[in-house]
């Protein structure tokens, strides 16, 4: 899944794999092999969709028993969902990217909900060490498992270096020599695009003006009051949804846009507004969670559910100039140092 859990835990191997040397032998559980990490012992675990529960028996059968028989002096899990069943030789490492589930189950399917606050206390209880990605992530952890606090540990994620203003001035997607606000994230109401459509319309009617709206993401779940306030919406002609979109498309419209809007309810970091700063996007985000922490600038924080306070800034936003801090704010989220971060935490286990 080309989301934020995914783009991590890419970028962070990565950035091991450029090491000249580690102080372990690193072993990938993947599902499927490619060249991307040849330094790098890859065993393929494919994911058998045709076969009902195969996920879940691959997380609490196969990946278990593979571990045990690897005999590995220590165990990363990159998605808060195990490690399980290991001996207690083996030291479990877990990240946690955010408590949504937990905090807002609202935004989450009741299945997904209940088997993480089913799950997590367990793995919590069971992990060695267990890092996160942010203050605010740190502070819900030991808010909601105080009794974990003594084992959590954060480190600053980082952002791509193929993420750099582009001067493409052309899309498959849109025409981007014509104005446009962007934003980027799986279409599902923790994103609170509603929201932004609400802006865009209170935008379109103040402003009488051409600009649109580009949603890029690929269709997740409990999303149909979304769409109705798409369909509703006197300006739908000028909303348009993408779908997933790669990389390097993805790049051209952070480098073009007149303004990336990220309005999340809540994050556990918020990748997507460092890789629109990387490429000189002007950013107006939720004043929230975690994103308070990375936003560039302040004054672009609006008030997350109000409408009318994000069109205001949608309004004044052409106004701002990033470029003369946009090398400064990115220095210290670097994934390499991200890496020796993570290396370090290990050491200490």
């Amino acid at each position: 899944q080309n989301a934020g859990i995914y783009r991590f835990t890419y970028e962070l191997i990565n950035a091991l794999h450029e090491f000249e040397a580690l102080p372990y032998d690193v072993i990938l559980l993947r599902e499927k092999k490619d060249n991307t990490f040849p330094k790098f012992e890859t065993i393929v675990l494919p994911n058998i969709t045709f076969i009902p529960g195969y996920e879940l028996i691959l997380i609490f059968l196969i990946i278990p028993y593979l571990s045990r028989k690897l005999n590995p002096d220590i165990v990363f899990e990159p998605a808060h969902i195990g490690p399980y069943f290991l001996p207690t030789s083996v030291t479990r490492v877990t990240f946690i990217h955010d408590l949504t589930p937990i905090l807002f189950p609202e935004f989450h399917t009741f299945l997904s909900s209940r088997l993480q606050k089913i799950l997590l206390p367990g793995i919590l209880k069971r992990a060695n060490v267990i890092i996160c990605n942010s203050m605010n992530t740190l502070t819900d952890l030991k808010k909601v498992y105080p009794n974990i606090s003594h084992k959590v540990e954060k480190i600053v994620l980082g952002v791509s270096r193929d993420l750099k203003p582009s001067g493409i001035k052309k899309s498959n997607i849109i025409d981007v020599s014509k104005p446009y606000f962007l934003t980027v994230g799986t279409i599902e109401p923790r994103k609170n695009i509603s929201t932004i459509i609400k802006a865009f319309n209170i935008y379109k009617e103040r402003t009488r003006s051409d600009d649109k709206l580009i949603i890029c993401g690929g269709k997740g779940w409990k999303n149909s009051k979304l769409y109705d306030h798409y369909e509703a919406s006197s300006y739908k002609k000028d909303i348009i949804f993408t779908g997933y979109v790669a990389q390097n498309e993805l790049i051209t419209l952070y480098s073009q846009c007149k303004a990336f809007i990220y309005a999340s309810v809540y994050e556990g970091f918020g990748l997507p507004i460092l890789e629109a700063f990387a490429c000189n996007a002007k950013c107006i985000i939720a004043e929230n969670s975690s994103l308070i922490e990375i936003t560039p600038n302040k004054s672009f924080l609006f008030r997350t559910f109000d409408a009318s306070d994000l069109c205001s800034k949608m309004q004044i936003i052409e106004s701002y100039i990033v470029e003369n801090q946009r090398h400064l704010e990115l220095s210290k989220f670097n994934w390499k140092n991200s890496a020796n971060q993570f290396l370090k935490i290990l050491s200490k286990t």
